[in-house]
């Protein structure tokens, strides 16, 4: 059950009494169809509450289309070639192995001078090839230079 906003103390109006006081909201003292006793808006007479749930989903539905629009777009790759590939991968990041947990942490990875789609990533791994510009020469500095820390760390120890 969502919160209830108004409390005893809220006294119930009519819309119309609502509207030649200029309010946003109004309370009625009665529960929607849903049950939810809370406000009402002025201009439709919706629940508050039911507003913002029905707004909420509308809102996760229109993400994910946006995002399956620009993958079509940018790469060419629609959702069913995009699950296939996550499938492939044992919807785990090609690069760390970490599963997947949630959906705004996968990133298509793509070759930034062809545009080649490579593989899916998590959202670390895909920022720091980012960060490192795709260079080859520098990763391999970098696991050099890991590797060179991590032995003078084991040799003091």
């Amino acid at each position: 059950m969502i919160k209830i906003k108004a409390d005893a103390n809220t006294k119930p109006i009519s819309r119309q009494e609502a509207i030649e006081n200029n309010l946003k909201h109004y309370f009625t003292g009665l529960e929607c169809l849903e049950g939810h006793l809370d406000f009402r808006y002025t201009s439709s007479t919706d629940c508050v509450v039911c507003h913002r749930l029905r707004t909420r989903l509308k809102g996760r539905e229109n993400i994910r289309a946006i995002v399956e629009r620009n993958r079509i777009k940018v790469y060419g790759i629609n959702d069913i070639e995009f699950k296939a590939m996550l499938t492939n991968q044992n919807n785990r990041c090609a690069l760390c192995e970490r599963v997947f947990d949630k959906e705004r942490n996968i990133h298509l990875d793509h070759n930034h001078k062809t545009g080649k789609v490579r593989a899916i990533l998590c959202h670390h791994c895909n920022t720091g090839l980012g960060l490192f510009k795709d260079n080859i020469e520098i990763l391999e500095k970098a696991i050099s230079y890991l590797k060179w820390h991590d032995n003078d760390m084991e040799k003091s120890s």
